[in-house]
């Protein structure tokens, strides 16, 4: 799938999702193709109080160009090690 078209619609459930967990799953795949887009997409679930530091750590992960597991982002998120 076209890098822009798995973003137009990662975008979209984002903005679709009611559910925290539903969300989580699209930040699930930012974690898996981390792009500039993907990181625009994980800064708009930040501005959600209950997905906030998890989406900066995406964010992060997207930034850098690589993904990290979900197990990594739970072991951060513990340890509070996030730096936005």
């Amino acid at each position: 799938m076209p890098a822009d078209r798995r973003a137009a619609m990662c975008r979209t459930a984002l903005q679709k999702a009611e559910r925290d967990d539903d969300k989580r799953l699209v930040l699930e795949v930012v974690l898996r193709y981390p792009s500039a887009a993907m990181r625009a997409i994980a800064l708009e679930a930040a501005n959600d109080p209950a997905l906030k530091d998890e989406a900066l750590l995406v964010a992060t992960a997207a930034a850098s160009g690589r993904g990290f597991d979900r197990a990594e982002l739970g072991k951060a998120l513990a340890q509070g090690s996030h730096k936005p």
